[in-house]
């Protein structure tokens, strides 16, 4: 069986002549088990990056990379032997060699006894176009696995990949869309100028018709929800800070110790359960190199004097689809209302107001979404104000949330989003915490 697979490695160049069935499939034989053995080491690597939680890493590039370069090399490395040997297994047939680019036809051919009729395979057009088309298909898989290689050992930092521009990070997409969302307020205050629209002493601050004042948000450390920054690790993984403050009654943990770091180092103390604690920061600790985007999350807490962090585990994450990014501020006379992308759809099946700003002072009604029973509405969102509305009544305790419908973009209570009313309940990081970790239910 071995001499069969080193006879087709030596005879990788030889598309003529002809080769048994017994002889073909032992080269396929071991050629599988040698990519397989390749593939079981990869394996156990992201079994122990996923046990440990730590990445192997080669200077900067995990280990799995430069295995998976292993793997594409020996597949490059086996490609001409099954090829050549395929081909002269057809000619063991009697049929063309090109016939192996055929699916299902191929298999069945490869899969028949040898032909007792002699025919003579000479080298022509044919065969030198069949040489041919494997070396391009060879030539071809190399420098897209050599690129590839080079992709994920610099960063992924390969024109051919990504433009020449490396992937952003969501901190760095949240300035850049901050900072279109003032050039384009700028713009918009340099083509107007008696639109309505006026400076009031300052360059980004719009006084509206309906007595509305809208201020973009440049400078975004002092709100909450913040992504503070990002660190990368010894062994990997990336941890990101996110400025959270909120008060949360904590009665669901699986590790109730506080330490004096984010990764458990040194225990300080003991959470609790069901006492009140005040979150100052949330920790979110992922796996780039195995491909674990959703991580474990950690508590930065008021503790003594200072700070003490607890494990909250793999809860959902507060900040997933890059939601609640600050955009702008709308002050409509005394009531300031802070609104952050938020984007989501929601169902609804009876009427609502659309208004033009958030709140049911100072504001219009500028549609209507016609919806009932029998003819339920759809909308999406891309807003939700920070602050609750505080009126009496049904509306009060919730934000706004602004939607698009039917070419009109405004304002609708929160509350008329819950299930109870026909809609998705949506879920800010404040309430997503507090159902994982506290009395949310």
């Amino acid at each position: 069986m071995w001499k069969s697979f080193c006879s087709s490695f030596l005879n990788m160049f030889d598309f003529g002549g002809r080769e048994r069935r017994r002889g073909f499939w032992f080269t396929v034989f071991f050629s599988i088990m040698i990519l397989s053995a390749v593939l079981a080491a990869i394996g156990v690597t992201v079994l122990v990056q996923t046990i440990t939680k730590k990445s192997l890493m080669i200077g900067k590039t995990a280990f799995v990379v430069y295995e998976q370069g292993l793997f594409a090399l020996v597949s490059l490395v086996l490609y001409f032997p099954i090829v050549s040997c395929a081909v002269r297994r057809l000619h063991d047939v009697n049929v063309s060699g090109l016939l192996l680019a055929v699916p299902v036809v191929n298999v069945i051919l490869l899969s028949l006894p040898s032909s007792l009729k002699e025919k003579k395979q000479s080298p022509g057009f044919v065969h030198g176009l069949g040489q041919t088309l494997a070396l391009l298909v060879f030539i071809f898989a190399t420098g897209f696995s050599v690129l590839a290689f080079l992709s994920r050992s610099t960063d992924g930092d390969i024109p051919f990949f990504n433009n020449g521009a490396k992937e952003e990070t969501l901190g760095e997409k949240a300035l850049k869309e901050i900072e279109e969302n003032k050039k384009d307020e700028e713009k918009k205050l340099s083509q107007k100028e008696n639109g309505g629209e006026i400076q009031n002493g300052q360059k980004d601050i719009h006084l509206l018709d309906a007595g509305a004042v809208i201020v973009p948000i440049h400078d975004t450390r002092k709100f909450n929800y913040i992504r503070i920054g990002d660190e990368s690790m010894m062994d990997g993984s990336v941890v990101t800070q996110y400025k959270h403050v909120q008060s949360l009654n904590i009665d669901f943990l699986s590790n109730t110790e506080i330490y004096d770091t984010f990764d458990g180092q040194t225990v300080i103390g003991n959470v609790n359960l069901g006492e009140e604690y005040t979150v100052l920061s949330l920790y979110q600790i992922t796996y780039p190199q195995i491909n674990d985007y959703t991580g474990k999350f950690w508590l930065e807490i008021a503790y003594g004097n200072g700070a003490g962090y607890i494990n909250a585990g793999s809860i959902d994450n507060p900040y997933r689809n890059d939601n609640y990014i600050p955009l702008e501020q709308i002050q409509i006379g005394n009531k300031i209302w802070t609104v952050r992308r938020f984007d989501s759809m929601f169902s609804f099946y009876h009427q609502i107001d659309i208004r033009d700003y958030p709140g049911m002072e100072a504001t219009n009604v500028i549609g209507r979404i016609d919806a009932n029973l029998n003819n339920m509405v759809t909308v999406s969102s891309d807003a939700i104000t920070e602050q609750d509305d505080t009126s009496e009544g049904p509306i009060g305790g919730e934000p706004w949330i602004r939607i698009e419908y039917n070419g009109i973009t405004g304002w609708i209570p929160g509350a008329y989003t819950d299930i109870e009313h026909g809609g998705v309940k949506y879920q800010t990081p404040d309430g997503i915490l507090k159902n994982d970790l506290g009395f949310g239910f």
